[in-house]
């Protein structure tokens, strides 16, 4: 989840079970790699502000350690609920 200044709030962790949400640099977040923008509709589902989108990510930094999972707890579920409010989807694994 973006967040401003050059700034992403996400899962990392060198395992599984040490990952938790923190914010990184965008630079360290893509490691080299492409950045995929996920846009949300109001018609597929309800969207919050981007303030309250950014709110809503940092109030989850440091927690949810040990829980990442690649199919049901992952960095798009995190970014989803930033950015909905609802309970977090992942496209990529549907």
């Amino acid at each position: 989840m973006y967040v401003g200044d050059n700034r992403v709030v996400h899962f990392a962790g060198s395992n599984a079970k040490s990952a938790f949400v923190q914010e990184t640099s965008l630079e360290d977040f893509l490691l080299g790699g492409t950045l995929c923008i996920q846009e949300y509709h109001s018609q597929e589902m309800p969207v919050v502000s981007p303030k309250t989108a950014v709110k809503n990510a940092k109030l989850l930094l440091g927690s949810f350690t040990g829980c990442y999972d690649l199919i049901h707890f992952n960095c798009e579920h995190i970014a989803t609920w930033c950015k909905t409010g609802t309970f977090p989807l992942c496209a990529q694994v549907y």
